[in-house]
C-alpha cells in the first residue's frame, strides 16, 4: 500500500491510498496456531485452511470460526488462531466439606477439606479436572462419628458426634466397672477410641446351707437366685425354695426348714412297727391279741411333705374261731364284734330251726346255735301201705304203695326229704278194694 500527497489548484491537498494487489499465484505466509494444527492445504490467496485444537484444548470463545482465509493482501483473515485448555464447570461441593479455591482447567487439581468437626473418610485429598471437562469422582465422605457402641449393663453420656468430642460410660444400678477408663473420643477417622471398660453384677458371698439342706450350685451375682433342697430323707416345709442375692449383696432369709415325719398316730387295738422317720420310710400296724383288722392296708409311708400317708386300717375286738357244727360248716367271714357268720349244712343234711347264722357279741362270744344239721327221720306210716326203703338225706325220695287188697286214692305216693329235714306232705291213702 502506498500513500501519495497531491496538490491541486484551488482544491488543496488530497491523500491518495494505493492498495498493492498481488498477482496470480501469490501466497500468504504459513498460518500460525497456538496449541493446535491446521489441516493439510496450500497458502494461496483465496485459500481457506481449517484448524483443530490439540487434545484437551478448545478455541477461544472470541474467535469467529475455526478457519482462516488467505486474503488478496497476503494476510490471513485470522492469525494466529488460539487454542486454550478446556475448563471444567465449577465442582460440586460434597456434603459437610469445602473445595479450596483453584484452577478449573483440564489437568488442574482442587483440594477438598471437611468442615470443622467432620472427619474425612476414604477418598483422595483432591479432585482433578479430566479430559471431557469432568471432575474425577471423589469417593470419600465427611462424616461424624456414629453413636458409641453399647456396652452391656452400661449407659453412655449424651453429647455431640464431632471429631474431638468425648463421651463417658457409666454402669447401671447393681453393676460395677472393671477399673478401665470410661472415656472415649471421636477420632479423625470418624471412629471412637477403643476402651476396655466393662460392667459386671455385684456378688453376694457363697451362701451357708441350712440345717439338713443343700444349696444347689449357681450364680452369686445380684439378682441371682440359688435353689435350696433338703438332704435325702428330709422334707421341706413352706413354699420358699430359693434365696436371692440382693442389691445390698446380702442373701434373702430362708423361712423353710428340712424335717422328718413325726411319730405315726396310734390306732386303737394296734401297735406300729419300729423304724426311722425319714421321707420314704414305711411303718406297719398290726392288731393286738383279741383284735382283728378291717382288711385295709396296714403300711404307711413318710411322704415328701413330712406327713404319713393316710390309711383306713383299724383293729376291732373279735370273737375266737366259731364253734364247729355237726354235719355243717360256718362260712368264712370276719370274727369282729357285730360280725355274723352264716351256717350251712353238709350235702344231704337240712337245717332245722330258723337260725341261719351266729353273731360275735360285744363280750367276744358267739351266739349259741340252736338249730342242727340233720337228715329226715323215717317216713310216717300210712294205713294199709308200705314205704320203699332208701336214704333219709335231703333230696332223697321214698314211695308209698298200698298193701295187697288195697288200692290208692289216686294221689301221689312220692315224698321228698326237704331242706328243713322234713318230708314233703302227701294226701296218699289206701282203701279196701271195692270199698268206696
Amino acid at each position: 500500500m502506498m500513500l501519495l500527497n497531491l496538490k491541486t489548484f484551488n482544491i488543496g491537498t488530497r491523500l491518495l491510498i494505493c492498495k498493492l494487489e498481488m498477482g496470480p499465484g501469490a501466497q500468504c505466509p504459513s498460518p500460525s496456531i497456538i496449541n493446535g494444527d491446521f489441516d493439510p492445504g496450500n497458502n494461496r490467496v483465496g485459500t481457506t485452511r481449517s484448524a483443530s485444537c490439540l487434545t484437551d484444548y478448545e478455541f477461544e470463545d472470541e474467535q469467529l470460526s475455526t478457519t482462516t482465509t488467505c486474503r488478496a493482501d497476503g494476510i490471513w483473515s485470522q492469525d494466529p488462531l488460539i487454542c486454550r485448555l478446556q475448563k471444567c464447570p465449577q465442582p460440586t461441593v460434597p456434603s459437610n466439606a469445602v473445595i479450596l479455591p483453584g484452577n478449573i482447567t483440564i489437568g488442574s487439581f482442587r483440594s477438598i477439606e471437611c468442615l470443622t468437626g467432620y472427619a474425612k473418610v476414604g477418598g483422595e485429598d483432591n479432585i482433578e479436572c479430566k479430559t471431557g471437562k469432568v471432575w474425577s469422582s471423589w469417593t470419600g465422605q465427611c462424616s461424624l462419628c456414629s453413636e458409641p457402641s453399647a456396652i452391656s449393663n452400661a449407659v453412655v453420656s449424651s453429647g455431640a458426634l464431632t471429631v474431638g468430642t468425648q463421651r463417658t460410660y457409666s454402669c447401671i444400678q447393681n453393676y460395677f466397672d472393671n477399673g478401665q477408663s470410661p472415656d472415649i473420643t471421636c477420632k479423625n477417622d470418624a471412629t471412637w477410641s477403643a476402651t476396655s471398660f466393662a460392667c459386671s453384677l455385684g456378688e453376694c458371698p457363697e451362701p451357708t446351707a441350712p440345717t439338713n439342706a443343700n444349696v444347689l450350685s449357681g450364680n452369686n451375682e445380684i439378682g441371682s437366685s440359688r435353689t435350696i433342697s433338703c438332704q435325702t430323707g428330709y422334707a421341706m416345709t413352706g413354699s420358699q425354695t430359693t434365696i436371692t442375692c440382693q442389691s445390698s449383696q446380702v442373701w434373702t432369709s430362708w423361712s423353710g426348714s428340712c424335717i422328718t415325719c413325726s411319730g405315726p398316730s396310734s390306732i386303737s387295738g394296734a401297735t406300729v412297727s419300729s423304724g426311722t422317720l425319714t421321707v420314704g420310710s414305711t411303718r406297719t400296724y398290726s392288731c393286738n391279741s383279741g383284735y382283728a383288722d378291717n382288711g385295709q392296708p396296714a403300711t404307711i409311708t413318710c411322704q415328701s411333705d413330712a406327713t404319713w400317708s393316710s390309711t383306713s386300717f383299724a383293729c376291732g375286738p373279735v370273737c375266737p374261731s366259731p364253734p364247729s357244727i355237726t354235719n355243717g360248716v360256718v362260712q368264712s367271714g370276719s370274727n369282729g364284734v357285730g360280725s355274723t357268720r352264716t351256717i350251712s349244712c353238709n350235702t344231704g343234711y337240712g337245717l332245722t330251726g330258723s337260725q341261719t347264722y351266729i353273731e360275735c357279741q360285744s363280750n367276744q362270744i358267739w351266739t349259741t346255735f340252736t338249730g342242727s344239721c340233720s337228715t329226715c327221720s323215717s317216713p310216717s306210716s300210712i294205713s294199709y301201705a308200705s314205704v320203699s326203703s332208701g336214704s333219709v338225706t335231703v333230696g332223697s325220695q321214698r314211695t308209698y304203695s298200698c298193701n295187697t287188697g288195697y288200692t290208692s286214692n289216686g294221689q301221689s305216693g312220692v315224698i321228698t326229704c326237704q331242706n328243713d329235714a322234713t318230708w314233703s306232705s302227701t294226701s296218699f291213702s289206701c282203701n279196701i278194694v271195692g270199698k268206696h
